[in-house]
């Protein structure tokens, strides 16, 4: 995904490759070089290159968030990426490390924090808080004035009304409807959604 949005980009020629423990299939396909694991950014000045994070959220949504930190201790920057089909408010701020992905809709107001990750489809309407490094799944729709605290995860296509707010770390499944508060490092799913320990 990430590697699909920086080239609609025009970045395409400027990828050197990626950090991944093994080769991938997927990114054979997408002709770039494994350039080897985490270690192999040693190879690489933070003046010279800045990352993408690809790393998805599924089964361990504090990964990319490690990954990110990491290299930003190392002094490697994370641009903001926005897919050319992304619809983004110009009052909508953007920190460092943002990703818009294609046909995203980002409204008037809303505040997309480091490393968040809008994915697919998913609409992100007026004045919404979207914290540090999370990840707010495909088709997901989060109604005005929503509040997602840092490392939370919202499911593909879940529906937030407006006001809600979610938690650190908490986990709102795919489909769920929200129409409450979800408390930090709790799990919400269900139509209308309830909560669980994770």
């Amino acid at each position: 995904m990430v590697c699909a949005c920086a080239r609609a980009c025009g970045w395409g020629a400027r990828l050197l490759g990626y950090l991944a423990p093994e080769p991938s299939a997927l990114m054979s396909e997408l002709k770039l070089e494994h350039l080897g694991d985490d270690d192999a950014l040693e190879r690489f000045a933070p003046d010279q290159v800045a990352l993408l994070n690809g790393i998805g959220s599924v089964g361990d949504p504090s990964r990319r968030r490690r990954a990110h930190d990491a290299a930003a201790a190392q002094g490697f920057a994370f641009p903001v990426l926005t897919h050319p089909t992304a619809i983004i408010d110009p009052t909508a701020l953007l920190s460092e490390g943002a990703q818009i992905m294609a046909g995203a809709i980002v409204q008037i107001g809303a505040r997309i924090h480091a490393g968040a990750l809008i994915n697919t489809g998913a609409r992100i309407d007026h004045h919404c808080f979207i914290g540090d490094h999370v990840h707010i799944a495909p088709g997901a729709v989060l109604c005005g004035q929503v509040t997602v605290e840092t490392g939370a995860h919202v499911g593909a296509g879940a529906t937030l009304i407006q006001g809600v707010r979610v938690g650190q770390d908490a986990l709102v499944g795919a489909g769920a409807v929200v129409v409450g508060n979800v408390s930090s490092g709790m799990r919400t799913i269900g139509v209308p959604a309830r909560e669980s320990a994770l």
